[in-house]
């Protein structure tokens, strides 16, 4: 028989408001047979039970979150399957959730007359709203049948201790050698399949808003590339704006909501990170002219179309920015020499 659950989860119901939002739903059993770890007590709303599932070792770990390698099997005698649970510690959001409903009701009068400022979410609370976020994001990219190079979301569920969703299991980060030695013809085809991801994310409405070479990974078919993973400052187009930033922010945020128009900024910056090696914290820097003319000389570059590419992607307004179906256009991008994912990641690992 099923493991008898009668909690409550949070529900994602269409929309971005509606998939953050909180709204009770009760779960009357769970099914599914874990092994080597903690038993699924709640699924999210909508979602299918997976006949089994085994818990593996941790392969990230954060002050509020982890993720763990897990072996799922969909169906009785499916084959088995490798993904990734991303687990948010359940106990401190739902403390800190309460603590800071009650921190906010005891400030209002104090708040409302000027005297304190309003209370400001905590890490903890933070983290559980990015992970709403993200589940929320994924499930509007896996209804639009998913892409290739964005991370698929399988299902969503609770167990006692933590809030986890299972991902496409990526391999190995995209990280580069010390030193700005990546091949431009390497960096073409990631940053296509980059913008590739995010011409597929805008025609469904969906900001990724924290673009960089971080949250790209290779995907675990080394002939599929690099994949674009961590939205949890994802925004959707129809619903309210939220004022978040990311690794690279344009030079209109601040408190601005991410938009289409910064995620192509970030494509910016992402290029330069592969090509020249500079590091985050120079946005405000990136676009000006000087800064180009510095950086080619370094490399000796004398590519005009490159450099056409990077003063677009980077420039300082964003109504002068191509969208990222336009920069897939760019002649740069549509240079003649391009990378299989293997020797791409060969070449980024130093290998």
């Amino acid at each position: 028989g099923g493991l008898k659950c009668s909690c409550r989860l949070v529900g994602f119901p269409s929309g971005m408001r509606g998939l953050v939002a909180a709204r009770r739903l009760r779960v009357r059993h769970c099914s599914t047979r874990t092994t080597r770890g903690p038993a699924i007590v709640a699924w999210g709303a909508g979602e299918t039970q997976v006949h089994s599932l085994a818990w593996g070792r941790v392969v990230g770990a954060g002050s509020f979150s982890h993720v763990r390698e897990v072996k799922v099997k969909r169906c009785r005698g499916s084959s088995e399957e490798v993904c990734a649970a991303k687990c948010v510690q359940r106990r401190l959001c739902d403390e800190n959730a309460l603590k800071l409903r009650a921190l906010k009701a005891a400030m209002t009068a104090e708040a409302a007359d000027g005297r304190l400022p309003p209370p400001q979410d905590d890490s903890a609370a933070v983290a559980h709203q990015a992970f709403q976020r993200e589940v929320a994001a994924l499930r509007l990219v896996r209804a639009a049948g998913g892409h290739p190079h964005v991370v698929e979301l399988f299902t969503h569920f609770e167990t006692a201790t933590n809030y986890v969703a299972l991902i496409t299991r990526c391999g190995a980060p995209l990280r580069m050698r010390e030193g700005p030695v990546v091949e431009e013809d390497v960096a073409r085809t990631v940053i296509r399949q980059l913008l590739q991801s995010l011409v597929f994310l805008s025609d469904i409405g969906i900001v990724h808003g924290d673009v960089h070479c971080g949250n790209l990974l290779w995907h675990k078919d080394p002939d599929c590339g690099a994949v674009l993973i961590d939205f949890g400052l994802a925004q959707v187009a129809h619903e309210d704006p939220v004022p978040l930033c990311g690794t690279h922010p344009a030079p209109e945020q601040g408190s601005e909501a991410p938009t289409f128009a910064s995620d192509v900024f970030a494509v910016g910056c992402s290029l330069q990170s592969l090509l020249f090696g500079v590091d985050q914290g120079m946005e405000d820097t990136f676009s000006s002219p000087q800064h180009l003319e510095q950086l080619f000389a370094s490399r000796r570059c004398s590519d005009a179309a490159l450099r056409s590419l990077l003063e677009a992607l980077l420039a300082a307004s964003p109504s002068d920015r191509p969208t990222a179906r336009e920069a897939l256009r760019h002649p740069w991008c549509l240079g003649a020499r391009t990378h299989s994912a293997g020797s791409c990641r060969r070449s980024l690992q130093g290998g």
